[in-house]
């Protein structure tokens, strides 16, 4: 951690359980203790206001769907290249 520039952690959905101590929000603690910025990948909104620097917001899948597996990969693909463009990680 302490080489890096940035953190980055995901989880499925972030909620109000996740600030009761899922890994997500122990490395938004030791990230913020070494001074490094931190981006969370997520569904929902519900880390908007966690005190990530960056949050990138995954679209809802349709788990029915018998491509969801390729679909969510596909929207990973997409949220990255997307905030690398837009220079999110500078």
């Amino acid at each position: 951690m302490a080489n890096s520039d940035w953190i980055i952690t995901g989880e499925g959905q972030y909620d109000f359980q996740s600030d009761q101590g899922k890994a997500s929000y122990g490395l938004l603690s030791l990230a913020r203790s070494y001074g490094k910025k931190i981006a969370l990948i997520t569904s929902g909104q519900g880390g908007r206001n966690a005190g990530f620097d960056l949050v990138l917001e995954l679209p809802d899948l349709d788990f029915s769907s018998v491509d969801y597996k390729e679909k969510a990969r596909q929207n990973l693909d997409r949220l990255i290249g997307m905030a690398i463009l837009d220079e999110k990680f500078s």
